[in-house]
């Protein structure tokens, strides 16, 4: 079954207050200025300063939502600051205005999701173009009542420290977005960041934060390459892979978050497949969590097929096995 909206009053306020406090913990507000509706208002700032995103939370400025802002310019060099995003969520029921939801798996476990519906007051700029540019594999349907679905980008459990990480990337992509909305390139190779979950329905909490890891590991990932010159790509098909001057792909990489059997399974049957098409094979790798057992790298190295591994520093992941494969020396010319 798809997630489930919540929609009534007492558990979207219950929701409100455990987003509050994930996002506030341990944090001291700082009274700054807004520029909101045209004018300037004070508001508390809760800057996380490891992530590099503020947080406005009000649950009575609004009529009929909870407004919860955010934004990415540091409060320690500006006084005043422009909201990137807004994700805000109904006091309850269904108001299709509102992009900001919450929504609950089937052991109860809760997330914040957003509808892909930003605003810019600029051509170009609307649910209708950010959606395509975040990702088409990156939406989960919603189930409302009266079995009405909608879709929305799952950004993360409200309950989990790593909250503030998936709402920091999250944040990111708007800011870029509205940035080069005007100018995105068609190109036939290009870079959609990942994010969270395929667009089918999920079965427990462990397949839906799985998700959401897997785009941060893709965007670290392909950061980490951009940093060493390498021009990165993906699509619907291929997590990365890298071109040569002839357009041919060269490296493929395939994430997974989990070491399960059934994720290795569909990582390398990926990999087999995807790195046959073109008549020169490519070298392929497959992205796997830093404890994965022996007789699992053996095998895989026999089928030609190379780990990169990766652990988890400071709540970000930092990848192993990148050195001897070469890939961490700075490449001269980015290929085009």
């Amino acid at each position: 079954m798809s997630l489930i909206a919540l929609t009534e009053k007492k558990e979207i306020k219950n929701a409100f207050n455990t987003l509050s406090e994930t996002l506030t913990v341990g944090i001291k507000p700082i009274r700054q200025k807004l520029g909101w509706r045209g004018k300037g208002q004070e508001f508390d700032l809760y800057w996380n300063a490891a992530n590099n995103f503020w947080a406005v939370l009000d649950s009575e400025l609004t009529h009929n939502r909870y407004w919860c802002a955010f934004g990415t310019s540091s409060p320690e060099i500006l006084k005043t600051h422009s909201i990137v995003c807004e994700i805000n969520p109904p006091y309850k029921g269904m108001d299709k205005r509102a992009a900001g939801r919450f929504a609950k798996d089937i052991s109860g476990a809760i997330y914040i999701t957003h509808s892909g519906r930003v605003g810019g007051g600029r051509p170009g700029i609307g649910q209708g173009a950010f959606l395509p540019f975040y990702g088409s594999d990156t939406i989960q349907d919603i189930n409302w009542p009266r079995g009405k679905d909608s879709e929305s980008i799952v950004i993360g459990r409200i309950d989990s420290k790593y909250l503030p990480l998936h709402l920091s990337r999250f944040i990111r992509k708007v800011e870029e977005f509205k940035l080069y909305a005007s100018e995105i390139p068609l190109h036939t190779h290009n870079y959609s960041p990942e994010f969270s979950g395929k667009r089918k329905s999920y079965t427990s909490t462990s397949k839906i934060e799985s998700k959401c890891f897997h785009g941060v590991i893709v965007d670290e990932l392909y950061d980490l390459l951009k940093s060493k010159g390498y021009q990165p790509y993906n699509n619907d098909q291929r997590d990365l892979y890298l071109l040569n001057k002839k357009g041919v792909v060269t490296h493929l990489f395939e994430v997974k978050s989990n070491k399960s059997t059934t994720s290795i399974y569909t990582g390398i049957g990926q990999l087999m497949f995807y790195g046959a098409i073109d008549n020169i094979l490519p070298k392929r790798f497959l992205v796997l969590p830093d404890d994965v057992d022996e007789r699992t790298l053996s095998a895989l190295k026999k089928i030609g097929i190379d780990v990169i591994s990766f652990g988890w520093k400071n709540d970000k992941p930092k990848f192993y096995g990148l050195k001897k494969h070469g890939l961490l020396k700075k490449h001269r010319k980015r290929v085009q």
